[in-house]
């Protein structure tokens, strides 16, 4: 059986009044989802380590740790890692957006070590453009231990 973690944001009020992103609208589905998720994999005998929303979803969550970050914490100790956010891709990296600044409004991949000393296995974005598909090799230095980065 695997552990896992969900991090899921619907309101992006106050990233849009930050200014960082040009947009990001409200997602009305995010709960039906990570919700859905959530209880397929606890019926399935699967154990929920954590499970944050809207604005205790943090960027710092998924940075390495060597850089700043919590992720030995939170994202990079469970064995599958689901967070449902906006995302883009431009200068040749992924972004993932978030409702706080909690260091950051957005994150960064390359500030993501996955798997590294830790459990992480599966990670699972639903954000829409945080993978180029046409070279995915801008993802090698994420991964360590990480067997799976899924764009869903």
């Amino acid at each position: 059986m695997a552990t896992f973690g969900i991090e899921g944001i619907r309101h992006f009020s106050h990233l849009r009044a930050s200014g960082a992103v040009d947009k990001a609208d409200d997602l009305t589905y995010s709960f039906n989802i990570c919700n859905g998720l959530d209880d397929q994999l606890r019926d399935g005998g699967h154990t929920k380590a954590f499970y944050w929303a809207e604005t205790d979803c943090w960027e710092r969550d998924l940075r390495d740790v060597s850089l700043g970050g919590i992720d030995g914490d939170w994202s990079d100790n469970v064995d599958l890692f689901f967070i449902l956010t906006h995302g883009g891709f431009w200068d040749g990296v992924g972004h993932l957006g978030y409702d706080v600044e909690a260091d950051r409004w957005l994150g960064n991949q390359n500030d993501y070590r996955l798997g590294d000393n830790w459990n992480l296995e599966w990670m699972l974005v639903y954000g829409c453009h945080t993978v180029n598909l046409n070279d995915p090799l801008h993802l090698w230095g994420i991964y360590q231990r990480l067997h799976v980065l899924r764009r869903v």
